[in-house]
């Protein structure tokens, strides 16, 4: 583990609207040593990021790191001032369920810190703690979250591992900032930015085709990753792989509509619906001119055609996972498609008895 903290003066990077209280204090944080040896970039852009990180005085693997990656640290050290709030307020709470949503959320910006790794400057002003959990304490921190879950700046970069891992952070802190707001006011909750620039109503606004998503190279490349992959071709590896899983989950549901009972018939087809139209929705992020990737059948185990309910379970979770990581390789507009159809399915599985878990929590995180 290598230790950054910074002598220079803070590049205050986000141009918040918000008090000191977000701001850090003088603290060493971590950045994974596997990331800095490998050169790793992820896809993080600069642009909400306000100033210049100054090279005087940095550690030669800072200074010679590029933008993207001090970017990506400048952020794990965003999550990390959130984390440290999240678990004040969590041990303050009296509130049973508050106390258990404060620490889901102080887990996932833990995780999400030690993932991304963290760049801090030492004349940072402290964070002010809350003293006490009070309704507005818990809201703000709620709202601070998914703000940022929302402005996440992950561009294409054609690693499709770091793209899937950037956005399973940015859905996972905005459903744990949504279920910890619930708990007081649902209004306010649903209310919230969706992850990574999404909204209810994304749609591709370009009708020349310009913001497009491109075709799929090769129709191998549904299940083959080949090597030499650029941002380009993930984008519609992981586009083309998420309008895949969605055909499939469309075609287990017709299973499930014609062989089941026929008093399940009405509900089926509703979903079936309710898919097809986030269907359209992704599609629209590809180019007009591409392939129609739905098959006429799809392959499935022999003994799945017996138990349909968990073949439709499995399928809507391959729709997830794809959409997911389809979102963490897009960039601009099809990243607001996509990300918006993958929060309403990820919402329509979320349950407050069985929360989802799209970032996968390191206990040691």
């Amino acid at each position: 583990m290598i230790d950054i903290v910074m002598s220079a003066s803070s590049p205050h990077p986000r141009n918040s609207r918000r008090s000191d209280s977000r701001r850090a204090p003088q603290w060493v944080a971590p950045v994974l040593a596997a990331a800095l040896a490998a050169g790793t970039t992820w896809g993080v852009g600069m642009t909400v990021f306000k100033g210049a990180l100054v090279e005087a005085g940095q550690p030669e693997e800072v200074a010679h790191s590029s933008a993207d990656q001090k970017a990506q640290w400048v952020l794990g050290a965003e999550l990390s001032r959130l984390h440290a709030r999240a678990q004040a307020l969590a041990q303050l709470s009296g509130d049973q369920r508050e106390a258990k949503a404060l620490t889901a959320l102080e887990q996932t910006l833990s995780q999400g810190a030690s993932l991304l790794g963290q760049l801090s400057y030492d004349n940072e002003p402290a964070v002010q703690m809350p003293s006490e959990a009070t309704p507005a304490a818990v809201a703000e921190l709620a709202v601070d979250v998914a703000e940022l879950s929302h402005d996440l700046p992950v561009q294409a970069t054609g690693n499709l591992d770091q793209g899937k891992e950037f956005a399973q952070i940015a859905f996972q802190m905005n459903f744990d900032a949504r279920r910890l707001l619930a708990h007081k006011d649902k209004k306010q909750s649903a209310s919230l930015p969706q992850p990574l620039h999404g909204s209810a109503d994304s749609r591709m606004a370009s009708d020349d085709g310009s913001d497009a998503v491109s075709c799929l190279g090769n129709p191998e490349q549904l299940t083959r990753t080949p090597e030499d992959m650029n941002a380009a071709s993930g984008e519609s590896i992981a586009l083309s792989r998420a309008l895949d899983r969605g055909y499939a989950l469309d075609y287990v549901l017709q299973l499930e509509a014609a062989r089941g009972p026929k008093s399940s018939a009405a509900s089926i087809e509703q979903k079936r619906k309710t898919l097809n139209s986030q269907l359209d929705r992704l599609r629209s992020a590809l180019g007009k001119d591409c392939a129609d990737l739905r098959q006429p059948a799809y392959q499935m185990l022999e003994d799945s055609i017996d138990n349909l309910d968990d073949l439709s379970s499995k399928a809507r979770s391959d729709f997830s996972a794809a959409l997911v990581t389809a979102s963490g390789n897009a960039d601009g507009q099809a990243q607001s498609v996509i990300s918006s159809v993958a929060f309403d399915v990820l919402k329509s599985m979320d349950s407050s008895n069985k929360p989802q878990a799209i970032l996968k929590i390191d206990a040691t995180s």
